[in-house]
């Protein structure tokens, strides 16, 4: 689930000197014209992690290669790591690894979910929290080159909900987002990529212009601009990323 700084550099420099990056914000208006340039590609993070910020913007500056990140606003200034950064923290002393309390856990209402975790944490010692700050989400946002999205107010898994909660969670998170940014935020995410047509449908009600799945090819002309799939990239070297990379998009 995490690229290391160096590995991270490795594949931007394949980006910049192999593809065509590209915003996101341009990719949707694209597709619906069915003109998606060949070989282009779109970054994007999710959650809004802070080293997104601190190690990933300089490297993006360096190299002129826009990017997303899809913030969980709940998080923002909350003083509170994301949920299953505790978790994991916790997998030494629990029964069951962490994976089955991850699945025990995703499903509940957020304040449900941090009652059984603040329980099994007690005695535990406190972590930095894990999301940007308000303050940091406007300095990653701050010239334009990163683009901020939209990742729901508690990360639910949305097909859970009703689609009233649905529509909640995305509008709520959209509000609160622009309000941090004093500007819009267009794009969407859908935690943990779970999502079904009536999560598609509340997207496109709540204002956004796209919204993001995790499933895992590439984007095709055929795509809705509502049920983007996504590469997911592991820490690979160079070569590596550029080999599996061409290959997704038929450039080798």
């Amino acid at each position: 689930m995490a690229v290391s700084p160096a590995r991270f550099a490795e594949q931007l420099d394949v980006i910049a000197t192999r593809f065509l990056p590209l915003p996101l914000s341009e990719l949707a208006p694209a597709l619906r014209a069915k003109d998606v340039p060949h070989g282009a590609v779109a970054l994007t993070f999710d959650d809004g992690y802070r080293d997104v910020l601190l190690a990933a913007k300089p490297q993006l500056e360096r190299r002129g290669i826009p990017a997303t990140v899809f913030v969980i606003s709940g998080y923002v200034d909350s003083g509170r790591e994301f949920w299953w950064d505790l978790l994991e923290r916790l997998a030494p002393q629990l029964e069951g690894d962490y994976l089955a309390w991850h699945r025990k856990l995703q499903p509940l209402a957020e304040s449900e979910r941090w009652a059984v975790l603040e329980e099994l944490a007690e005695g535990l010692e406190t972590a930095q929290p894990s999301a940007v700050s308000a303050a940091e989400l406007r300095l990653l946002a701050e010239g334009g080159l990163v683009e901020i999205g939209a990742h729901t107010v508690t990360h639910p898994a949305l097909t859970g909900l009703s689609r009233g909660e649905q529509l909640e969670e995305m509008r709520g998170s959209k509000k609160q987002l622009e309000a941090m940014l004093g500007r819009p935020v267009r794009a969407f995410s859908y935690p943990y990529g779970i999502y079904d047509a009536t999560s598609a449908q509340c997207a496109r009600a709540a204002g956004f212009a796209c919204a993001c799945t995790s499933v895992g090819r590439p984007v095709t002309g055929e795509d809705d601009s509502f049920e983007l799939p996504r590469l997911h990239i592991e820490d690979w070297p160079g070569d590596a990323f550029e080999e599996r990379l061409s290959d997704a998009l038929d450039l080798s």
